[in-house]
């Protein structure tokens, strides 16, 4: 970065339907709620707005994940298709992930890329019916801390007086579809209409966004 501490003007994150769904199935595969799946983010940046057009991720038994990135990065090349790295992806349970380790992987690629993101996916909100898919990055003070091996501890945190708002900025998150997924999706929800003897009526989560998510997950 040019400047210590210092973060791109991004204000959105505009993913893609098929990275939703990619992340959903990976979470799906491999998650559990003691161990998290990760990935990492490519697409582009156009002026204010990260577009995030795939993602890739790391399998669990993959020790050499940077070797790993770089290999897939290359043959995304060779296609000719986006690989520039914008972020990276992680799951959570009840917010299970903000520890020190995760901060410290995102400096890493803000510190590459200014504009680089989180994306944050919680699958136990999703099977309440409420898709959670947030963004995150660092904000300005946490980034200049972390570069300069601020040693975070209980008493440390205390003393400085930092907060859960002082750690990450958040950004608003849109899921952009193309016309023929919501055709597909659309044709979709009319074959799986409910009977009035389902018993998934007795869920507590909302009709209207219960069919959204069985449809994600369908069409994987």
């Amino acid at each position: 970065m040019s400047e210590k501490g210092k973060v791109g003007n991004i204000v959105r994150v505009q993913v893609d339907g098929l990275v939703a769904l990619k992340i959903i199935k990976h979470c799906q595969e491999e998650g559990s709620s003691t161990e998290m799946i990760n990935g990492f983010l490519v697409g582009l940046v156009v002026k204010d707005t990260v577009e995030i057009t795939d993602c890739f991720p790391v399998p669990a038994a993959e020790e050499d994940t940077e070797s790993y990135q770089m290999d897939m990065l290359r043959n995304l090349r060779k296609v000719n298709v986006d690989y520039h790295t914008v972020g990276w992806y992680q799951s959570t349970y009840l917010h299970n992930h903000i520890n020190k380790e995760f901060l410290e992987n995102h400096r890493k690629y803000q510190e590459v890329n200014e504009e680089s993101i989180v994306l944050v996916y919680d699958p136990l909100r999703t099977t309440q019916g409420i898709f959670s898919l947030r963004a995150f990055r660092l904000t300005p003070l946490i980034l200049d801390m972390l570069l300069t091996n601020f040693n975070f501890t209980p008493e440390s945190v205390q003393g400085s007086e930092l907060y859960h708002m002082d750690l990450f900025d958040e950004l608003p998150v849109f899921v952009r579809d193309s016309r023929l997924q919501n055709v597909l999706l659309s044709e979709l929800e009319q074959k799986m209409t409910l009977s009035p003897n389902s018993s998934d009526f007795l869920s507590l989560a909302t009709k209207l966004v219960i069919p959204t998510d069985k449809l994600w997950r369908s069409c994987i």
